[in-house]
């Protein structure tokens, strides 16, 4: 039979109908068994296939011949061979040594005294127990037949098996790359941000600096012009130290927010506390704005559990975006408002950790408000954003057990609610 080029894997079993050829092993001591069982089963064919006969006279030779041929579909096993309880080792070696279920075993004896059926049937793994002195031509056929459909069967159900566990390995790397692609998309994000925050961050750190120069220059003149004062200098270093401090905590705060993530949901948080940290950010670039940022939050908030650099990486999206929609309208006074409060409106067995963010700016539109949570979709100028943000940001509460929904109102503004679930209640 010509080899078919279809890759095929190695441990894969292949049914007789390819080989064309059933193995059956014939284990007995007697060689007029194995001749008589040729006979009778010589012309035997199930499913468009004949038998392939393999003899053994020992329990010995019967166990080398199995292993060498793991495929056997039909073992036809003596009991009494070179011992008492030769056939009983060789199904032992079979099931235990050699781990092979698959393969169909009846055992036949001449001395059922040796091998009792009901204590064989309980304690070995066999498939039909059989006395030589009622096994008819038409008793052996039957049997035989019987074995070979069971076998076909189960070697169906182990390739699909074995095919079942290919595919969900590959559903594994499947999901592992999805993982990765959805880091990598996260991280994008996160430059993307502070790519924009980068003007802010230079102006938040540029005031300390200023601060310093100026005091120090200060201090030089005193020193030249020999008119000192020890208390004035202590002063002026306090001045200098909490302005470094106030860089420090700036740039931490930024290799904190922009390293990867580990992942983990399970730190409990206080949402008005995550709530502030894009302001160490985003906070000049308000200002410098006229955006009046206008705090109501709730002092009484359970925490929930999260990963606080997720969860910080949501709020500046949704905060940042605030401030572009205030940004682009022609509003005179313009404002971004923050609440906090708990709720069992949106679940109704447990409550909820809410927190709003507000802008009064031109609004979304209705159409708009549909497709705002879909990947890659923004209203900004090309090169102006990755149409990421609020996908992701949407993504990473619902990982939380929460969800984020918009209210807006054209020409009125829009209202990001961000809800999760309190610590102890996450599902």
């Amino acid at each position: 039979m010509p080899q078919s080029k279809k890759i095929v894997f190695a441990d894969k079993k292949k049914l007789p109908e390819e080989e064309k050829k059933w193995k059956m092993v014939i284990a007995d001591d007697e060689k007029g068994v194995h001749d008589t069982t040729k006979i009778v089963l010589k012309e035997l064919t199930y499913n468009g296939s004949r038998l392939s006969f393999i003899s053994a006279f020992s329990a010995k030779e019967a166990m080398e011949l199995i292993e060498n041929n793991p495929d056997t579909a039909v073992v036809l096993l003596d009991v009494v061979m070179e011992e008492d309880d030769a056939g009983l080792k060789v199904i032992k070696h079979i099931r235990e040594t050699l781990k092979n279920d698959l393969v169909r075993i009846i055992l036949r004896t001449g001395q059922p005294g040796y091998a009792p059926e009901t204590k064989v049937i309980v304690k070995y793994d066999i498939n039909d127990y059989k006395a030589k002195a009622e096994l008819t031509s038409e008793k052996l056929f039957s049997s035989v037949v019987s074995a070979l459909r069971s076998y076909r069967q189960l070697i169906e159900l182990d390739n699909l098996r074995k095919e079942l566990e290919i595919k969900n390995i590959e559903l594994e790397k499947a999901n592992i790359e999805i993982k990765e692609t959805s880091d990598q998309l996260i991280q994008a994000e996160k430059l993307s941000a502070l790519g924009e925050a980068t003007a802010g961050v230079a102006h938040e750190v540029s005031q300390p600096l200023n601060g310093i120069k100026i005091i120090a220059q200060s201090l030089i003149s005193d020193i030249k012009k020999d008119r000192l004062e020890l208390d004035l200098l202590s002063q002026d270093m306090s001045e200098i130290v909490g302005l470094v401090n106030k860089m420090a905590m700036i740039i931490d705060h930024m290799r904190t927010f922009y390293r990867r993530s580990e992942g983990g949901i399970n730190d409990k948080i206080n949402i008005n506390r995550v709530l502030k940290m894009p302001f160490i950010i985003l906070g000049e670039q308000l200002k410098n704005h006229n955006i009046e940022v206008i705090d109501r939050l709730s002092p009484e908030l359970p925490d929930v559990l999260g990963d606080q650099i997720r969860l910080e990486q949501v709020f500046m999206n949704l905060i940042n975006n605030a401030k572009v929609a205030l940004m682009d309208c022609n509003k005179q006074k313009k404002r971004i408002e923050l609440t906090t409060y708990v709720s069992d409106r949106f679940k109704s067995d447990a409550p909820s950790v809410v927190a709003e963010i507000t802008d009064n700016g031109s609004g979304v539109r209705e159409d708009l408000r549909k497709k705002i949570f879909e990947p890659f979709f923004t209203t900004r100028e090309a090169g102006k954003g990755t149409g990421l943000g609020l996908s992701i940001s949407s993504k990473i509460i619902e990982e939380h057990g929460g969800k984020i929904d918009l209210e807006s109102e054209v020409g009125k503004g829009s209202t990001f609610r961000v809800i999760l679930p309190c610590a102890g209640e996450n599902k």
